[in-house]
């Protein structure tokens, strides 16, 4: 049918086995953006909560404010 010279190898193999890398690649990079997404969440939180002490500490917002806020973020 596909004879000896390897007609089925590159005619139908070889798209077989880059279709499987390119899936494997594509589910990997939706791994890392999922596990990426939840460690940034965490670290925004963190920072967005640093920031909010340092303009508590300048005096750009008043206690009630930095209360309110922190309670948001938290």
């Amino acid at each position: 049918m596909y004879g000896h010279s390897g007609g089925m190898f590159f005619g139908g193999g070889v798209v077989i086995w880059i279709f499987w890398v390119v899936l494997l690649v594509v589910v990997l990079y939706v791994i890392k953006l999922i596990i990426g997404s939840s460690s940034r969440n965490g670290a925004s939180s963190d920072e967005a909560l640093e920031i909010l002490k340092q303009r508590f500490a300048r005096g750009e917002i008043d206690e009630e404010e930095y209360e309110r806020r922190k309670k948001q973020l938290q």
